[in-house]
């Protein structure tokens, strides 16, 4: 993000149908001209699991620039901000009101193919590391989910085993909890997928 962009200068401006949006959905004004600057692409509503978001298409590369230069700033107004994609579909940045990082999950209907990986069992999973050690969620599909972990729990053993039960290909592909705990620390990257 340019040093313009930050000091809310050089924005792009809404147009009539995306200031409409901001006002419908009770969406700081700023904020989405930053979204919009950072895509450059237009601003679009998209109701995703009874939760209404503004949605901007731009590549993939780019989504995870953005989120990690302007996701604080939209969390400091009690907003979430993530890429979303699908296999089918381009790559979006999503944002919404949000209580906590599992919304994100709830609106993207994030399951995994395994036992015990259900939304609903996984939104409680995220509920309670959230308690546990800092991470939040940098993008999110149907059956994947990416996190951005800043501490790892003090017992990171019984974390990195709770991790393989709720991604065994990470375990495939990851052999022991010593390796996943290092490849966390060293990439500060936690993914999951379930294919």
């Amino acid at each position: 993000m340019g040093i313009l962009q930050y000091f809310g200068l050089a924005l792009q401006k809404l147009t009539p149908r995306e200031k409409d949006l901001c006002i419908k959905l009770g969406f700081d004004e700023e904020l989405m001209r930053l979204l919009k600057t950072e895509t450059s692409n237009s601003l679009n509503i998209e109701n995703s699991n009874f939760i209404e978001a503004a949605v901007s298409e731009t590549k993939s590369e780019q989504a995870y620039i953005i989120i990690k230069n302007c996701k604080k700033r939209f969390s400091e107004k009690g907003m979430c901000l993530f890429a979303h994609s699908e296999e089918d579909s381009e790559t979006r940045v999503v944002t919404f009101k949000a209580n906590k990082e599992s919304d994100i999950i709830n609106y993207t209907g994030t399951t995994g193919k395994t036992p015990g990986t259900s939304n609903e069992t996984l939104a409680k999973l995220l509920d309670k590391w959230d308690g546990l050690f800092d991470f939040s969620i940098q993008g999110a599909g149907s059956d994947w989910m990416q996190l951005e972990v800043t501490t790892l729990p003090e017992d990171q053993e019984a974390f990195a085993e709770e991790v393989f039960a709720v991604c065994p290909d990470i375990k495939s592909e990851i052999d022991s909890t010593d390796k996943l705990i290092s490849s966390i620390k060293n990439s500060k990257i936690l993914g999951f997928w379930w294919d």
